[in-house]
């Protein structure tokens, strides 16, 4: 500390009034000499949390959809598809709309909704034999009953790779393995599925 600083914190420590108060005005003008004080231009470069941006000193909510750590931006907060949350597109708990299918007797808007590909009444429903049953990036899909299982499920359109004589010889990547008049069997992935 320069001599003119500590003269001037020595009378502002025996002057009449409050010590603390000149006791701490003191110390934070010898910790800004130090370059040691917190100044409110530390303050203005912490960080703001992903869905919001620094304005005129302030994290300022981004616009809703932009992109953040797994998801998108809504009202200032980053929502995934794991969060725990119905939000977003979401049209149950982390499910339906831009986020995985959602299972049976969830909330549903449209067949693409849900893993069965069948949304009726609001809500996902198994899907009925050889119905047509959503799309997905691969075209239109179908219901189909999977071997050995026989419990209905979405399947993507066209099947995997060839027909084959046995489920073991499906290739990498199948999810559902269909008999064809019990003796070959076509191999599937399931609706949605990437």
């Amino acid at each position: 500390m320069d001599p003119i600083r500590f003269e001037a914190l020595t009378r502002s420590l025996t002057a009449p009034g409050s010590r603390r108060k000149a006791l701490a005005g003191a110390l934070v003008g010898s910790l800004g000499v130090l370059g040691l004080a917190h100044s409110e231009d530390a303050a203005a470069k912490k960080k703001c949390p992903s869905c919001k941006k620094r304005k005129k000193g302030k994290c300022k909510p981004k616009p809703n959809g932009a992109t953040c750590a797994g998801g998108s931006c809504l009202g200032g907060r980053c929502v995934t598809c794991n969060d725990g949350l119905k939000n977003g597109s979401e049209t149950d708990v982390d499910c339906g709309g831009s986020c995985k299918r959602c299972g049976n007797g969830r909330s549903c808007l449209v067949a693409n909704d849900c893993a069965s590909g069948t949304c009726t009444g609001g809500v996902c429903v198994t899907c009925t034999p050889n119905q047509l049953c959503g799309s997905d990036a691969r075209g239109s899909c179908r219901c189909d009953e999977p071997f050995p299982s026989g419990e209905p499920v979405c399947d993507t359109s066209p099947a995997l790779g060839s027909t084959v004589n046995d489920c073991t010889d499906c290739p990498v990547g199948t999810e559902t393995c269909v008999t064809i008049g019990g003796l070959n069997f076509n191999c599937y992935k399931r609706c949605g599925s990437p």
